[in-house]
Order: C-alpha cells, then sequence, then structure tokens
C-alpha cells in the first residue's frame, strides 16, 4: 500500500519528534534502549513458557506490541521472536515503536504501511545517509546495522530526496541541528 506523499513527511517528522523527545541516537540505534526510555518493557519469546510461547508464533513470527489496559497489563510490552537475524529483529522493534508512538488502534493498513515507513527511518534517516555521503549498499549496512534489503531501500529513498530538487526539509535540518548541539555522534559538523 502506497501513502500520499505528505504522509511520509510527516512520518519523517514524527521520528525527529522521537528523536526529540529522547535524545539523537547514535548509529546503529539501539531499539532496546530507546524502548526501555520510551518506558516499554521487551520481553522475548522464549522467556514465555512453552505452552504460550507456541500461541505467540501465531500472533506474529516477528513482534508485536501488548498495550497498557489490553489483558489487564499495567504497562506497554513488545514480544518479539530472538530467533531471527539482528537486522529483522531491530527492524520489528522499530516497527513496534511506530505502532506505538503513532498510537495506532491496531495492525490494519494503512497502519502496518505506517509502521514499515516510520521504522526504515527511525534505523537509516535519510539526512544521516546523505550527510554521511554513504553510497553502496553496503556502507549503509555495515553503518546503520540494517539488512542488505533495507539498506538497498534506504539508498533508494534517499535517491529520491536527493532528485526532489529541494534543499532540504525544516525535519532534516533538525536531525542535523540536534546532532551537533547535543553531540548525537551521527553526523559531522555543519
Amino acid at each position: 500500500m502506497l501513502l500520499k506523499p505528505s504522509r511520509y513527511e510527516e512520518l519523517n517528522q514524527e521520528v525527529v519528534d522521537l528523536f526529540e523527545t529522547y535524545g539523537m541516537p547514535t548509529f546503529p540505534l539501539d531499539v532496546f534502549y530507546l524502548a526501555g526510555k520510551m518506558g516499554v518493557c521487551l520481553r522475548s519469546y522464549s522467556s514465555v513458557p512453552l505452552a504460550k510461547r507456541l500461541v505467540l508464533g501465531d500472533v506474529s513470527k516477528d513482534a508485536f506490541t501488548i498495550s497498557k489496559g489490553e489483558y489487564e497489563v499495567d504497562t506497554t510490552f513488545i514480544c518479539f521472536n530472538q530467533d531471527v537475524n539482528a537486522g529483522r529483529l531491530r527492524h520489528s522493534i522499530a516497527h513496534e515503536i511506530a505502532h506505538i508512538w503513532l498510537e495506532h488502534p491496531s495492525d490494519d493498513e494503512p497502519f502496518e504501511t505506517e509502521a514499515n515507513y516510520f521504522a526504515a527511518y527511525l534505523l537509516a534517516p535519510i539526512p544521516v545517509v546523505i550527510n554521511r555521503r554513504l553510497r553502496t549498499p553496503r556502507e549503509v549496512q555495515d553503518y546503520f546495522g540494517i539488512s542488505q534489503e533495507a539498506a538497498r531501500i534506504a539508498l533508494e529513498r534517499t535517491g529520491n530526496r536527493r532528485n526532489c530538487g529541494k534543499p532540504g526539509f525544516d525535519y532534516e535540518y533538525r536531525v542535523i541541528e540536534m546532532s551537533v548541539l547535543k553531540g548525537g555522534g551521527c553526523l559531522e559538523s555543519a
């Protein structure tokens, strides 16, 4: 499913708002640390008794969120499958962080598309790709700790951004400014 171009920009801005709220990250982004700062508890599927673990795989093979108040829990949880590769695990947790941050009411469309896009931008923001002058999928993969496919998509989106003809969006300058002012360690000095 495709979103309206204005919605993609809104999602980019939401990621920047998250950075501003919890501090500009260094990369690769530590999604476990970010979730903790957000007050979200993380629980691996393997930490659940075997009988219940089988049910979790039916809910999602990667990860899912249990929000505060659901099933009589007093905090928000992200349950995740630790038996996937590191890039997929980080994306899955970032995806669930997106659902929480954006306050999605369900996992239906367009919310799944939004969460996937948000997670990709959270893990590899376009202004950082541009500023670090990352040009190959391998460079992007190594710098951000994402999968080769995610790196290819990040470069494609970066190319689209470069081709739009605008020197920069306000939120992009905010990312650069945060890095310089807060010492986020991901961008070169302005």
